[in-house]
């Protein structure tokens, strides 16, 4: 059998070499709720990257929606191997935007993920609970950092390995929509690039309409990313996906 090639022309390097804030969104795959789930809606209204909801069992550092929206597509038949085919119908369809596979440790522990990952022919790969380099990816195919919001010395120099961004939390806990973003983040972003963290850093976890990402930027942020309040548009309406998406796109441009 032939083997697919993986990414050779990372669109993850473009879209932080634009010139301004990167706007990433979460794409639930599979959720029979999130049914305004769109890629090319996202697209459309001007989202950067697209990060993918490939659900995993072990869903701990997510707050109910996204939680809720992965146990939904499981009971449903996503998994890894559909999850690369759908992914790659959508990039091969919408000229291949920048995308991200996001997921949790025990879907990237199962057999096939590394086949699945180079089929899907995405951009980068962010295994949340695992450090960059616990898990192998593909040739080509960048490796996205998570850091919690108090990160310890040992999280922050694994975090230095990330070959693609590294996403910052914003606010202790889990993810899930919040009001306000502290501005005691922008110490936490120059401690992170001070400790020798040279991948362009996100602040997420909690940033839910154009405030929150205004404050997001004005922390030093190199993007935002926002996944609870873009699910819970896309499980509302097809108006409202799109009134938010714009919302976050005029604020971290203004």
């Amino acid at each position: 059998m032939t083997r697919t090639p993986a990414v050779t022309a990372n669109r993850l390097d473009e879209a932080f070499r634009r010139g301004r804030p990167v706007l990433v969104c979460y794409l639930p795959i599979g959720d029979p709720l999130a049914a305004h789930a769109d890629a090319a809606v996202y697209l459309d209204q001007g989202v950067d990257v697209l990060e993918v909801g490939v659900p995993g069992a072990d869903s701990s550092l997510d707050g109910p929606v996204i939680a809720g929206s992965m146990r939904r597509a499981r009971a449903h038949g996503m998994n890894n191997s559909s999850a690369a085919r759908f992914i790659r119908a959508f990039r091969e369809r919408l000229g291949d935007p920048a995308t991200v596979w996001m997921t949790y440790p025990s879907a990237a522990a199962e057999p096939g993920w590394i086949t699945d990952v180079t089929e899907s022919h995405v951009d980068g790969t962010l295994i949340a609970g695992a450090a960059p380099g616990d898990h192998s990816t593909p040739p080509g195919v960048r490796q996205v950092g998570f850091l919690p919001h108090h990160p310890t010395n040992a999280q922050l120099a694994a975090a230095a390995a990330a070959t693609g961004y590294v996403l910052v939390a914003a606010h202790d806990g889990v993810s899930g929509a919040r009001t306000g973003i502290s501005p005691e983040n922008r110490a936490l972003l120059d401690r992170v690039r001070a400790s020798g963290v040279t991948a362009p850093l996100t602040l997420g976890f909690g940033i839910a309409d154009g405030d929150g990402a205004r404050a997001a930027v004005a922390c030093g942020a190199d993007g935002i990313v926002v996944g609870s309040a873009v699910v819970a548009a896309a499980m509302d309406s097809g108006a409202a996906l799109r009134a938010i998406l714009q919302e976050l796109r005029k604020a971290v441009d203004e």
